[in-house]
Formats: C-alpha cells, sequence, structure tokens
C-alpha cells in the first residue's frame, strides 16, 4: 500500500521515476505519497520540490487535466507556507517550493508577499537564510545556481530584488 512506503522504498524510484523507470500512470501512481514525503522529510533525491516540479515538466505537465495542474500547484504552495514556518534547521527549505513554481512559470510575488508579511521568527530566519546566497542566485555558473538553473534569470533578479529590498 502507498500510505506504507517510506523514503527509503520509494526513494530509488522517485529518483529515477519517468527518466529512466516507469511511465507517466505509474509516475502518476505515486505521485500523491512522494508529495506526502517531499513535505515532511529533509530534502532527497525524488523527493526535492524543484525534482518533482522539473519530472511535472518533463511529463507534459502542460497537457494535464486542470484538476491535476491545481491540485500539483496547490501544494507546491502549502509545501513552501510549511517550510517558510519552520526552523532553517529542519531542512524543509522554502527556496525549494519557490523554485519548483517558478520552474513550472508560476507567478511567485503571491509567495514572497506571504513570506514578507508573515513576520515570524522562523520566516525572517529563512529570509536571511536565502539572503545570504543571493550571489550564487545570479551566478552563471551551473554549479553554483544549482536549482535555481530551472528558474529564468528574470524570475532570479525578481527574487534578488525581494531579498534585497527593504523589510
Amino acid at each position: 500500500p502507498l500510505r506504507e512506503l517510506g523514503r527509503d522504498e520509494l526513494g530509488p524510484y522517485a529518483g529515477s521515476a519517468l527518466y529512466t523507470v516507469g511511465e507517466l500512470d505509474d509516475y502518476k501512481h505515486f505521485l500523491p505519497r512522494i508529495c506526502e514525503l517531499a513535505a515532511s522529510v529533509q530534502a532527497a533525491v525524488g523527493f526535492d520540490p524543484p525534482n518533482i516540479a522539473q519530472r511535472l515538466k518533463y511529463a507534459d505537465w502542460d497537457s494535464w487535466p486542470a484538476q491535476e495542474r491545481s491540485a500539483m500547484l496547490s501544494f507546491f504552495e502549502a509545501g513552501f507556507a510549511n517550510a517558510r514556518e519552520r526552523h532553517p534547521n529542519e531542512g524543509l527549505d522554502p527556496e525549494d517550493w519557490i523554485i519548483a513554481l517558478a520552474s513550472l512559470g508560476e507567478d511567485v510575488a503571491p509567495m514572497l508577499a506571504a513570506w514578507l508579511e508573515s513576520g515570524s521568527v522562523e520566516s525572517v530566519l529563512n529570509a536571511a537564510r536565502s539572503a545570504g546566497g543571493v550571489n550564487g542566485l545570479m551566478s552563471d555558473l551551473p554549479d553554483e545556481l544549482a536549482y535555481w538553473s530551472y528558474v529564468t534569470p528574470a524570475v532570479r533578479a525578481q527574487i534578488c530584488a525581494w531579498l534585497l529590498g527593504p523589510i
């Protein structure tokens, strides 16, 4: 049963899904559990939001039924809200959720506004940690960009301006 699959059992599949293992129907079968684990465990290949988003794009995301797309967007938005309110040491990085949505072509401005409006200690700590990485965020070197390479330069510039702007 899906609910009984843990990170160790599902991880090898989640990290290879679609690219080397399985078809879209297989991925959609496991996707609810992959998402559940992504929201509750530290980043691991296959469970990190940017990789989930890349698999969605690879699986012709734009042609998915509106209800499925809406569910996934809601998942990413909720994941961001949760991660931004958790202490940075807990391993759920708000940036990963922003990257996922931005790489799918979604507007990140509402998420940035919600981040600023939150004002919780955890939210501020996460923003400060993110601001510390602005130089790498605007790099032209893929190794420095890491997951940010999935996001257009214009959106990365928008996020940098937000991180460096007034609070």
